[in-house]
């Protein structure tokens, strides 16, 4: 998280502000020539200047009219605390959801290790994170610490660990929801910096990750800000134990503890509650109210007021266009973020910190980007997986019943019988049925030949070539019995493949739409987004036979073996790639070979395939 967070740090820094194929506008080229750098890359500084230009209108006005104004500076420190208060509690919520989101990824992420060794490795890439204190792997039933980043408690008793283990852990244990995360109500006494644990169940099983995040740069934060503490709903501090307990029997404290924020001012000191979200916590703020003084006369007041109103609607307007705007299409980018949609446009001319803001937005834009992409990457190699080891057993033991060694020898003797009858019988009322004995010795050295290809080629592709995959292609259709039909090749490019496994695959789906189209068929191959397809101007393959048209032995035709199509996928698995059926062509059949090109994957969000038939199989020998 920490490499992340800094590799995005980096790229705000250098994202253009301006369109690469756009030039800024001419106010904008007069704005940058004119304008000095201090002002315009400094919101901090316009808006001190915008200030300064109302406070320079309102004592004008009070000087001219020689007016007392009320130094109203004890409200203003209310409402500034209130807003400290509830910056401060949404910063803790931010960082209590990081911690959910991290551990819930991390529980995600788990897999039952095959030694302590493996796990403590695992365990050590997660506490890289410098968010991240301990991690540990654990028995939420026995409530006993299997493994962890440090080595010394091992097999220990959590309690032994820390007694604020208890809560989280019964809650984590008892959570029906595989991706519920408990939160510890208060800090770890046992370290040396202020922690909380986060607590997450892996899966349906009994054992559970534990991470515990350090609080120290939170706790850094809140301080900057003033005196700020969070509390739980009894008044006990959560990141420092040993500090004490806030007061709990005020109105405004029990205002808090039903979700409303609340304060109050007592002896010269102010005190705002403010609920963190998504916990129990409180956020508690003190301040010193400061010391009011008093104008003489309301007519004062009301020119005073008249003042601040004329400036105030001056700086709404220009505050308004300025920032406002922006900062409302900056909220729209990012609620667009929020439910996945990266199409937003996320550019801005600004020179400030709000440009500043777009160009991070832009550079979180390309990271999600990208790790959508290798998300659904993942998801595919992981079905892709389970299928192959479902499927392993069923093929050995296909095999083995269907091939052994002294088949060849009686399909021989059988044939030679054939040849000699023949040649004894020559009346033509035995013709038909020595062609029909001829042909099923034919279709039974078919099926021996497929079965063996089947196996050979499902083997891993261990050496590759670069080849031309227009040259390999026609190759292919060379061999191929094609009539009158039609082949083209839209696109080309050099692919690393074993040439003649791909040439078998192609000749098969090549065949396969001669089979079935006919003589007047036109056959194409072309390239995808990471990859390449074949298809062809048929009748396509029906909805109920997507799911099984790549199993063995399934056909349509008669005399078909069922293997063709799946020799094709035996070979594309065996280089690494996914095939499947493009189930949103609609003028044919399409068969698309995916992740052939997998280092030079586009954003899955600008390609015209769907990768939802990879998780299907493709049409079979023999099927439309």
């Amino acid at each position: 998280m920490t490499e992340q967070s800094g590799s995005a740090t980096e790229s705000d820094r250098t994202e253009p502000r301006d369109r690469p194929d756009h030039p800024p506008p001419l106010g904008v080229r007069a704005r940058r020539m004119f304008v000095p750098d201090v002002i315009r890359t400094n919101l901090t500084v316009k808006l001190l200047l915008v200030l300064v230009a109302v406070w320079l209108v309102v004592a004008a006005v009070v000087t001219l009219g020689s007016v007392s104004f009320v130094d109203a500076a004890g409200e203003n420190r209310v409402d500034a605390i209130s807003e400290q208060s509830a910056l401060e509690s949404a910063l803790v919520t931010s960082w209590v959801d990081a911690g959910v989101s991290q551990t819930r990824l991390a529980s995600q992420h788990t897999r039952v290790p095959s030694s302590r060794d493996d796990m403590r490795t695992y365990l050590q890439s997660i506490n890289e994170s410098e968010s991240v204190y301990a991690v540990y792997y654990a028995d939420l039933e026995s409530s006993r610490v299997i493994t962890s980043t440090d080595s010394a408690v091992d097999d220990s008793e959590l309690r032994e660990v820390d007694a604020a283990w208890g809560d989280p852990l019964q809650t984590a244990a008892g959570g029906a929801d595989d991706d519920f995360v408990a939160v510890a109500s208060r800090s770890i006494g046992s370290y040396d910096r202020p922690t909380l644990p986060f607590v997450s169940r892996i899966g349906n099983t009994s054992r559970g990750l534990i991470v515990v995040r350090d609080a120290t740069t939170l706790q850094r934060q809140l301080a900057s800000g003033g005196d700020t503490r969070i509390v739980t709903a009894g008044g006990s501090p959560v990141f420092a134990p040993d500090s004490a307990r806030v007061n709990t029997s005020t109105a405004a404290f029990d205002t808090a503890q039903r979700g409303i924020a609340s304060g109050y001012t007592e002896n010269g000191v102010i005190v705002q509650y403010t609920p963190v979200d998504g916990t129990d916590w409180i956020a508690v703020t003190t301040a010193p109210y400061g010391t009011p003084m008093v104008g003489s006369a309301v007519a004062n007041w009301a020119i005073t007021l008249i003042a601040l109103l004329v400036s105030l609607i001056g700086t709404g307007l220009l505050v308004g266009r300025s920032i406002t705007h922006p900062i409302n299409r900056l909220t729209e980018d990012i609620d667009r973020l929020g439910v996945e949609d990266l199409t937003f446009d996320g550019w801005s001319y600004r020179d400030d910190e709000i440009g500043g803001a777009f160009a991070a937005l832009r550079a979180k834009q390309r990271t999600l980007t990208s790790e959508f992409d290798e998300t659904e990457r993942i998801r595919r190699e992981i079905e892709t997986s389970r299928q192959e080891l479902k499927r392993q057993n069923a093929r050995l033991d296909q095999f083995a019943s269907t091939l052994s060694h002294d088949l060849r020898n009686p399909l021989a003797i059988a044939r030679g019988h054939t040849e000699l009858l023949e040649m004894k019988l020559d009346a033509t009322e035995y013709d038909e049925h020595l062609d029909k004995l001829g042909d099923a010795h034919e279709r039974i050295d078919s099926i021996i030949n497929d079965v063996l290809t089947l196996t050979r080629e499902g083997e891993s592709v261990e050496e590759t070539e670069s080849v031309k995959l227009e040259a390999i292609a026609r190759e292919a259709w060379d061999n191929v019995d094609s009539g009158a039909a039609t082949f083209e090749v839209a696109e080309s490019r050099t692919i690393e493949v074993d040439p003649s496994r791909l040439q078998r695959a192609l000749e098969n789906l090549l065949r396969n739409s001669i089979d079935h189209v006919g003589e007047e068929a036109t056959v194409t191959v072309g390239l995808t987004r990471d990859g390449f397809f074949v298809q062809d101007d048929g009748p396509g393959i029906p909805d109920e036979m997507m799911d099984t048209v790549f199993e063995y032995g399934h056909t349509t035709s008669d005399d078909g073996t069922g293997l063709g199509l799946s020799i094709v996928k035996t070979i594309a698995e065996a280089h690494g790639w996914t095939v499947w059926v493009d189930g949103t062509y609609e003028d044919g059949a399409r068969f698309v070979f995916s992740e052939v090109f997998e280092n030079e994957q586009v954003p899955f969000t600008e390609t015209e395939f769907t990768w939802a038939g990879s998780l299907r199989s493709g049409p079979d020998d023999g099927v439309r």
